[in-house]
């Protein structure tokens, strides 16, 4: 068995730097760099940030939330889609990396008062991003 305080503990410190990485690497882009793709089929550094700052709440902590409470589904979500939908392109940059930390915040709050043993609770597969017989959060 491993040891899952621990190893709570070493995720959540790494979960904490990713605010701090990100204004490190993006601090100094220049506006037009925030939404230019390096191909037509990869994203902008805007589009990254969006995304993880949507997938911090409706992947992330939503799944965190569904083990934790003894749900049994994931909510399906659709990430490639979001991008055009919600208008990533036009999202204000300092606004969206506020928000993932914000996110990120709200999120290691609530892993605080999380017991290890609580993160064993396997979900049943049943939505579009867990389509087997049963899933937990991953790692």
């Amino acid at each position: 068995m491993r040891d899952l305080t621990g190893m709570v503990t070493s995720v959540r410190a790494d979960l904490a730097r990713l605010p701090r990485v990100l204004d490190a690497l993006l601090g100094d882009l220049e506006a037009v760099a925030w939404r230019d793709r390096p191909v037509p089929t990869e994203w902008s550094p805007l589009e990254i940030v969006c995304h993880l700052r949507d997938e911090e709440a409706e992947d992330f902590g939503a799944r965190l939330r569904v083990v934790v409470e003894g749900g049994t589904r994931f909510a399906a979500i659709d990430p490639e889609r979001w991008v055009e939908q919600r208008a990533y392109r036009d999202t204000d940059p300092r606004a969206a990396l506020a928000t993932l930390a914000e996110r990120r915040a709200a999120n290691l709050a609530f892993l605080d008062g999380v017991t290890p043993d609580r993160l064993r609770h396997a979900v049943t597969r049943g939505s579009a991003r867990c389509p087997g017989s049963t899933c937990s959060l991953p790692g």
